[in-house]
């Protein structure tokens, strides 16, 4: 039954495979501002070695750490990855309050 856990090496076979199908899609592209594009141009030339990967997994901890700064307009999010055994399934990002620009747009849009 598929579950919820932390990001593990023990799983990166089976993720480099599933960002492998993305990035065939065109995502990671210069213009994809998401987490994963971001990640698709940051780390997938590394995260085919052991260590590139381990690095990855470091990064994703620690932007939901309140200690680091995140990334310049990025807010401190927590990852997820949906798992069924061995198989990375998708993933889940659970920001930890919303960002700027989002609330400045929600606000602007009340009637």
């Amino acid at each position: 039954m598929p579950e919820l856990i932390e990001p593990i090496l023990a799983l990166a076979d089976s993720y480099r495979s599933a960002m492998a199908d993305f990035a065939a899609e065109g995502r990671g592209a210069g213009d994809d501002d998401s987490a994963l594009g971001r990640a698709l141009r940051e780390y997938g030339p590394r995260w085919h070695a052991a260590a590139g990967m381990a690095q990855y997994l470091a990064a994703l901890r620690s932007e939901g750490d309140p200690s680091v700064d995140p990334p310049a307009g990025w807010v401190h999010s927590t990852a997820y990855w949906w798992v069924e055994d061995d198989t990375f399934l998708g993933s889940l990002r659970i920001r930890h309050h919303p960002h700027a620009r989002a609330a400045a747009d929600r606000r602007s849009h009340r009637v």
